[in-house]
């Protein structure tokens, strides 16, 4: 469960390295970042994405299920972002170079 009063970021992953964020917004996993109100962090980990299917991503499932915040990816088509301003999820594009370490940056900018 996500503690009161804190923020959760979800950034999808490339399915073979788990450690570079991929362009597909329904990944087969995730990192999630808890942030304080003041943006410092309070927990991350990856996480494996149960609705995942090669066919569809099921990433909108996903992040309502683990009451996200907020999505950071590489790119949102277009059904991704209307379904997530639906779900009132914020969304924000990362750089098509992104490391993780620049996506948790950009996380705790944004507090």
């Amino acid at each position: 469960a996500k503690p009161t009063g804190t923020k959760r970021i979800a950034i999808p992953l490339t399915e073979d390295k788990r450690q570079v964020p991929t362009d597909e917004f329904g990944a087969k996993y995730y990192w999630l970042i808890d942030l304080a109100a003041d943006g410092s962090l309070i927990k991350k980990e990856i996480v494996e994405n149960p609705f995942y299917s090669k066919e569809a991503g099921r990433g909108l499932r996903f992040v309502r299920e683990a009451s996200v915040d907020q999505v950071l990816t590489k790119h949102l088509g277009k059904g991704a972002r209307e379904n997530l301003i639906k779900a009132r999820i914020e969304f924000a594009l990362l750089p098509p170079t992104a490391s993780l370490a620049e996506a948790l940056r950009k996380a705790q900018e944004q507090k």
